[in-house]
């Protein structure tokens, strides 16, 4: 049973790996438009993102990865990363201006949107294990805040031994993406805990 729990351990750190590079590619591949604000004004610059660990989890040897300091007899695991979305440079007004049409134009033509995100994650996931996880999303919302649009991504596969779900929220900014990862096995009973951690979610 422990060889077992610490297998799914290891599995679930792999998923976050998965789940961040795919994130990643979905932000690289698509200009963001979140909604009319966001296509017809410019994000605002934010400095940080911060929220609330819970006192069941703890810093692993891996950057931005928390997972359940009764690993691997629990699995949960909380990832954070920022994704540098573009450059803050000293513009002139003009170069301003032209910069913003710009941005229109090719907001115009891409959205990142439920069937975007699934097939960009399903490509990541089944390369990686080399069969298909049936990798699904449940939902998809677009949320805001404090002022920053992004959204809450429910999604669920199969490692070939049981469900595992996630839970992910991305927060769009001028030059940052934060995103946030809840990770769970199919028997970790760490809902609320996710669930209260959310709810602490800031930007500044």
């Amino acid at each position: 049973m422990k060889k077992e729990r610490k297998e799914i351990c290891t599995t679930l750190k792999r998923i976050v790996a998965i789940t961040l590079t795919g994130v990643i590619l979905c932000l690289s591949q698509n200009n963001l438009s979140m909604d009319a604000k966001a296509e017809s004004e410019e994000l605002e610059v934010a400095k940080s993102c911060t929220f609330v660990i819970p006192s069941e989890f703890v810093p692993s040897s891996t950057e931005g990865l928390f997972v359940d300091k009764n690993a691997p007899y629990e699995s949960g695991t909380i990832s954070y990363s920022v994704a540098i979305t573009g450059e803050e440079v000293v513009l002139t007004n003009k170069e301003r201006e032209l910069e913003y049409e710009e941005s229109l134009i090719e907001d115009a033509s891409t959205q990142l949107t439920k069937d975007i995100y699934e097939s960009q994650m399903t490509q990541a996931y089944n390369s990686k294990y080399g069969f298909d996880v049936a990798y699904s999303v449940s939902s998809f919302d677009i949320v805001e805040i404090d002022g920053f649009p992004g959204y809450k991504i429910g999604a669920s596969y199969n490692d070939g031994k049981q469900n595992i779900y996630q839970t992910v929220y991305m927060i769009i900014s001028r030059y940052k993406t934060f995103t946030i990862c809840y990770t769970r096995a199919e028997d970790d009973d760490v809902s609320e805990q996710f669930d209260k951690s959310a709810k602490t979610i800031h930007v500044n």
